[in-house]
């Protein structure tokens, strides 16, 4: 492309942004900023540690069977597709948590809490995204100072490690819950590049 032919471009291209109100501008620019697009793939690290030193939120079965859910554990991180998860506006749903590797195929699978229910001890698992309440997920950092529980609205409750058990290399697998946010709890605490 010749100089003279880039710069007719660029005048045209600067005509018609000088054409546009200030406040469609703006609405673009809010489109496409990185805040409103989701994160990921990234890994869920448990408790304080870091990528490597830690463990990682972790599809357990690998959904080896699509056509079903499976549980969600916490793993040593070790850098799988099962460890891979992308969250925000950019996902099927808003604020829901999805396995970014199956991305590719349909439906997609998000963190859920199983049969919506509500009360303390109910397991999560990866789910068909759905966009039902029992697939929100909220990280608060207010009682944490660093790392964020992440809450279900629904239930008012937070993705929880039971005991801070951890499943050990080979299994077998202690599946999570939800349980009552508590402040500061080691328990609850997930850290990721989202928040």
């Amino acid at each position: 492309m010749s100089r003279r032919r880039t710069l007719r471009s660029r005048r045209w291209l600067v005509g018609l942004v000088a054409m546009v109100p200030v406040g469609t501008l703006l609405a673009m620019f809010v489109m496409v900023s990185p805040a409103s697009a989701d994160t990921g793939p990234m890994f869920i690290t448990f408790g304080q540690g870091s990528f490597g030193q830690s463990y990682c939120l972790d599809d357990w079965l690998d959904n080896q069977d699509p056509y079903g859910s499976s549980l969600v554990d916490v793993y040593p991180c070790n850098g799988t597709v099962a460890q891979l998860f992308t969250y925000g506006n950019g996902n099927v749903y808003p604020n829901t948590i999805e396995l970014a590797y199956y991305q590719e195929f349909t439906p997609y699978l998000c963190l859920d809490v199983a049969g919506g229910g509500t009360a303390d001890g109910t397991p999560v698992r990866m789910y068909y995204c759905n966009g039902t309440p029992a697939q929100t997920w909220v990280p608060d950092t207010s009682q944490t100072g660093g790392p964020a529980q992440l809450v279900n609205p629904q239930s008012g409750k937070c993705l929880d490690d039971p005991d801070g058990a951890l499943t050990p290399p080979g299994g077998p697998p202690v599946q999570l819950q939800i349980w009552d946010c508590i402040s500061n709890d080691t328990n609850q605490m997930w850290s990721s590049s989202a928040w």
